[in-house]
């Protein structure tokens, strides 16, 4: 599957200290990917420089997580409530142990913050699929109350510890 990933603008960021998105306007595409590689690379993306995806007026945002170094699907989602800040390990029977991070922060127009965590398993392979066959593991984490999102990316010096991922948008 081919990825078009959004990649911002260094200038964009020393001006406005944010990357606005406009999603679906003037002959930009409704929808695309924000990558962690990039926000490890360039800080793009960041609680210093973060996203701000904008759709037309009247339309919402939803934000999907594709999570490259998950666990299998078979294993069950962690709680909401243990969404905190850092590793989080958890057992599911039968399974191997699975870490959880908060890799984002993800806030509406009007101030409304939400984490969001992913999983991979301890042993730190992040292969689903089996052996050579690497799969994302897709979640919707998010679907905008507005037609504006702002998405952060925590602590961007973990990123190659936690595992590449990509976020979804669509307007």
């Amino acid at each position: 599957m081919l990825y078009l990933v959004e990649t911002g603008e260094q200038a964009s960021c020393r001006r406005h200290k944010a990357v606005r998105i406009l999603a679906g306007y003037d002959g930009h595409p409704s929808s695309g990917f924000l990558a962690s590689v990039l926000t490890e690379e360039t800080g793009l993306g960041s609680s210093d420089c973060p996203w701000i995806i904008e759709t037309q007026s009247g339309q919402r945002i939803n934000l999907t997580l594709h999570n490259f170094a998950a666990v299998p699907p078979s294993s069950p989602p962690p709680s909401s409530s243990a969404a905190q800040s850092g590793a989080r390990p958890h057992q599911a029977p039968g399974h191997r142990l699975e870490v959880c991070f908060e890799v984002a922060v993800v806030a509406e127009a009007a101030g409304d913050r939400r984490p969001v965590s992913m999983c991979s398993d301890a042993g730190g392979t992040g292969d689903v699929g089996g052996p050579g066959r690497s799969q994302a593991v897709e979640s919707v984490i998010a679907v905008s109350r507005s037609n504006e999102l702002q998405v952060e990316i925590v602590n961007r010096h973990m990123l190659h510890t936690i595992g590449a991922f990509l976020m979804e948008f669509k307007g």
